[in-house]
């Protein structure tokens, strides 16, 4: 068995049977699947992505181990003062330990997030195209997550910011822009966050499958 550290401090043991990966989240990808597990005290999750779907996972680890209570103790200003320098560099590292394992997760969680967009936006996309493709007269805008939403183009560019759509959290305004014009912005507000869909005459001449 060889044991190799990695730059963030996580290890990997490389031996005859296989490779052990050592960390509380990781990230990798075999045999075309893209696997990222986060392990936080007995619980775990595994996400996996092929490009065709997208399985996670969550349980826990039944190890006597992992079953021990977390006692460790938290010192107090009082007690910090009361420490030599030693101790306190002592505190300074466990702190950048703790700090590095949080920004670990954290990451993490933003690959998972990322690869369930990501899926989502490619399920979502086929049909819009599908409906573009069987009903090419018919003006639409695409949404953050594939979907879409029919529109007027010719009242929506003329007078967007009095325009109505037929989905909630969606509202147009116009922009003017020293280098591109004017155009109209479509704003959609989700639970994730807010974005923008830049739309002109233009942008209803072209296929969906060109605009994405």
């Amino acid at each position: 068995m060889k044991e190799i550290k990695l730059l963030n401090g996580t290890g990997i043991e490389v031996m005859k049977d296989g490779v052990l990966l050592k960390g509380n989240s990781i990230s990798f990808e075999t045999d075309d699947v893209s696997v990222v597990v986060i392990k936080d005290g007995n619980k775990f999750s595994v996400s996996q992505s092929d490009g065709h779907g997208l399985e996670s996972t969550i349980d826990t680890i039944d190890d006597e181990e992992a079953k021990v209570t977390d006692t460790t103790h938290v010192p107090t200003n009082h007690e910090l003062e009361q420490m030599s320098i030693k101790e306190i560099n002592g505190e300074i590292l466990n702190k950048k330990r703790d700090l590095q394992n949080e920004r670990e997760k954290l990451e993490s969680l933003y690959i998972i997030r990322s690869s369930k967009i990501k899926y989502i936006f490619n399920k979502n996309i086929v049909n819009t195209i599908k409906f573009n493709e069987s009903n090419p007269s018919v003006d639409i805008v695409v949404l953050e997550d594939g979907t879409f939403v029919i529109v007027d183009a010719d009242e929506l560019l003329t007078n967007p910011e009095k325009y109505v759509f037929d989905a909630d959290g969606l509202k147009a305004r116009i922009v003017e822009g020293h280098i591109f014009g004017r155009y109209v912005i479509v704003e959609q507000t989700t639970p994730s966050g807010i974005y923008h869909q830049f739309v002109d005459e233009e942008t209803f001449r072209t296929p969906i499958s060109e605009r994405v």
